[in-house]
């Protein structure tokens, strides 16, 4: 009996299909408790499984039941024939039904290694750590992306059993994030024409110029903490306190020593100023943000 503590839907997935891909003949049964009934899970946590060797039920949202004690009779005495795995969004430490999850329950890590799950899936192809890191970057570490991508990888390589950053650069389509890294730099180097040139392109990909503005506050906040952090912290403990992959935080790392904190503290209020002004309806988000550029 297993317990996943995570909102994150790639980890989620992740962690399932491991237990699917373990009882490969297994009968698979969903619940979910913002929608079903509680006692419903329970008459089929209780009912032999007469076709199958083995069932795995999948709980989510069980933060929710309030029966606590029917759960916990279960747990006390399981159906050896299930394999049950219960997901919480978020469990709360106080309160009597985390107690019970994590008094029974084997909790599952809800984290994940995703340079470990390249390796393993390429297991079978030729490829080094500089192509596994470009194309974790390239994905704007995106798990979900990620995977996708390497399914469409091992496909298009399948003959030569070899992946190129060459490939990469064929197969993957580029993510908003790849251009406004650049955005980014280009804008705190004030290069005011190659900064129009970029946001250009990325509004003709039909992005939005108030989701662009933000992706950018965010992109030059990380570069500013990072930059606060050095003086304390390594890359692996920043990373692991602004909860990142270590590659933005490398990035991040790069770009910081050629500005001061003056400068990027700056550019963060012009923005916070300019989202005020289109909230209040002062001045539409395209032409702000072009003359936030214009001003530089």
């Amino acid at each position: 009996m297993y317990l996943l503590v995570s909102d994150d839907y790639f980890i989620t997935s992740y962690r399932i299909n491991e237990l699917i891909d373990k009882y490969p003949k297994a009968e698979i049964i969903r619940f979910d408790l913002n929608e079903d009934v509680f006692k419903e899970v329970l008459d089929t946590l209780n009912t032999f499984n007469l076709f199958n060797d083995k069932r795995i039920l999948i709980i989510y949202n069980c933060e929710n039941i309030t029966e606590i004690n029917n759960l916990e009779k279960y747990f006390n005495n399981p159906n050896k024939d299930n394999i049950l795995l219960m997901i919480a969004n978020n469990l709360d430490e106080r309160k009597k039904i985390t107690k019970i999850l994590k008094k029974h329950l084997k909790e599952l890590d809800n984290k994940v290694n995703i340079d470990q799950i390249i390796i393993d899936k390429l297991d079978d192809f030729k490829r080094d750590k500089k192509t596994r890191d470009y194309f974790i970057n390239y994905c704007n570490y995106d798990n979900y992306k990620i995977m996708n991508e390497l399914t469409k990888l091992k496909l298009y390589n399948y003959d030569k059993q070899i992946i190129t950053i060459e490939d990469i650069n064929k197969i993957t389509p580029k993510s908003i994030d790849d251009n406004i890294f650049h955005l980014v730099d280009y804008i705190i180097k004030k290069d005011k024409s190659k900064s129009l040139e970029i946001y250009n392109n990325i509004i003709l990909y039909g992005e939005e110029p108030i989701k662009i503005m933000i992706i950018v506050a965010n992109k030059i906040r990380l570069i500013y903490q990072v930059k606060v952090l050095l003086k304390e912290l390594t890359l692996e403990e920043i990373a692991k306190h602004l909860n990142s992959h270590i590659y933005p935080i490398k990035l991040a790392k790069e770009i910081s020593y050629s500005y001061s904190e003056q400068e990027l503290i700056e550019y963060l209020t012009k923005l916070s100023e300019l989202d005020i002004k289109i909230k209040q309806g002062q001045i539409m988000a395209d032409i702000g943000f072009k003359l936030f550029i214009l001003e530089l």
